[in-house]
């Protein structure tokens, strides 16, 4: 069962501050003469080529990382 709305009371005096608040833009901020620092980018020139270690992983290493990440767990098969 839907109950019917529920009305609010409107404080006059607050609702017409802050519909007329926007009368005023904000003034833009005025610089300081702040920069960003240099960047050090880059800071290890010579890595940017460099490809990295393989990530060839033989069919063995696949199944040993897959026994290690299930083990402990049980199946639904094992319970019965």
């Amino acid at each position: 069962m839907a109950t019917a709305a529920t009305k609010f009371r409107i404080d006059v005096s607050i609702h017409n501050l802050l519909q007329g608040s926007n009368e005023q833009k904000p003034r833009p901020v005025e610089p300081k003469g702040l920069t960003l620092p240099t960047p050090v980018f880059p800071q290890y020139a010579h890595k940017l080529n460099d490809p990295g270690p393989s990530r060839r992983t033989s069919s063995s290493n696949i199944n040993a990382i897959w026994i290690a990440g299930t083990a402990g767990r049980s199946t639904i098969a094992s319970k019965e």
